[in-house]
């Protein structure tokens, strides 16, 4: 992140309890992201960090941007997208913390949609406007891909996304899911456009806590009244395959989840410490990260490697799994 770059237009998540004994302050949020070179992590808007490939720590900054701020990898290094009053401001960050040369979309925004869609491939973030319509901003994260793009889903009325609205990198496309009026839907996106929505018939009584998706399905997390489970959404037509329980997940807890190859990685918490597990199309679920932390990880996957990224002693600490 350095003064000299410029904005290139053609180029979970939360603590289950923010207070520890010792009295430290513990984010509320902690998203991770792909960057062309490396990872980035933010904290609450106020700090992000920016990692070699290997996960060592390349950059602090301190920044002054929204709690709910999205950090992204853009061409030419991180990136920030948020709200701003009625629109979203998407630019690169520069090393004093400031947003170099912002760029604003939207027209009157009523609400931020859950998670971050971030690869190799591109990063994607969206919107309900207060008509109604889903509005999604994506980019490339490297030199030689698709250009941004803002736009409304002018097919898509989300009538929407009262009760859920988030997204997900599926490799090289992108994942919009909803839900309004006790009914469910998905959308795929390329680099150019977004398809049309189909209906996924997930109960309606289970809350959606998070989601990742591979480039043929995704694992749709939901909360019933006592119990996390993962259910198996094929693209191609929204249906489930499978729903299997998240064992022993602890009461109340946040739910980070990204995809990438076959696989889903979901990061939720137990007693006494987080864990991440993987699952896949097939229904087979493993763990490959458990560790101390005060929050339930972010994750984001390049390539094979899933960087893991927890909180404690009042910094992230992050690891690399290729499960």
């Amino acid at each position: 992140m350095a003064k000299t770059m410029r904005w290139i237009a053609a180029g979970a998540l939360a603590a289950w309890w923010l207070w520890p004994s010792g009295g430290a302050r513990v984010p509320a949020t902690l998203q991770a992201a792909v960057l062309s070179d490396g990872y980035a992590t933010i904290e609450d808007g106020r700090r992000i960090v920016t990692y070699d490939a290997s996960g060592a720590v390349r950059e602090t900054v301190a920044a002054a941007l929204p709690p709910d701020t999205h950090v992204v990898g853009m061409v030419g290094g991180a990136g920030v997208v948020y709200r701003d009053g009625t629109q979203v401001v998407v630019g690169l960050l520069d090393d004093d913390g400031s947003v170099l040369d912002p760029h604003r979309f939207g027209r009157n925004v009523r609400k931020m949609c859950a998670q971050t869609a971030t690869n190799q491939h591109r990063w994607a973030v969206m919107w309900v406007e207060h008509d109604g319509q889903l509005w999604i901003v994506r980019g490339p994260t490297r030199r030689g891909a698709a250009e941004l793009v803002a736009e409304p889903t002018d097919d898509i009325r989300a009538q929407a996304a009262e009760d859920y609205c988030g997204v997900a990198s599926a490799e090289d496309r992108t994942v919009m899911l909803w839900r309004g009026g006790g009914a469910t839907f998905s959308a795929v996106c390329d680099a150019k456009r977004c398809g049309g929505a189909q209906r996924v018939k997930l109960d309606a009584r289970h809350k959606i806590a998070g989601y990742g998706c591979t480039s043929d399905g995704c694992a749709i997390v939901t909360r019933s009244a006592a119990a996390l489970q993962a259910s198996w959404m094929w693209l191609r037509n929204g249906k489930i395959e499978w729903t299997r329980p998240l064992p022993s997940a602890a009461e109340g807890t946040r739910v980070t989840a990204a995809g990438a190859g076959k696989q889903v990685a979901i990061a939720y918490g137990i007693e006494p410490e987080p864990v991440v597990r993987v699952v896949d199309r097939t229904g087979a679920m493993k763990a490959v990260w458990q560790a101390p932390s005060e929050t339930v990880p972010g994750l984001a996957w390049n390539g094979s490697a899933l960087l893991v990224a927890a909180y404690r002693d009042g910094a992230v600490a992050t690891s690399i799994v290729r499960p």
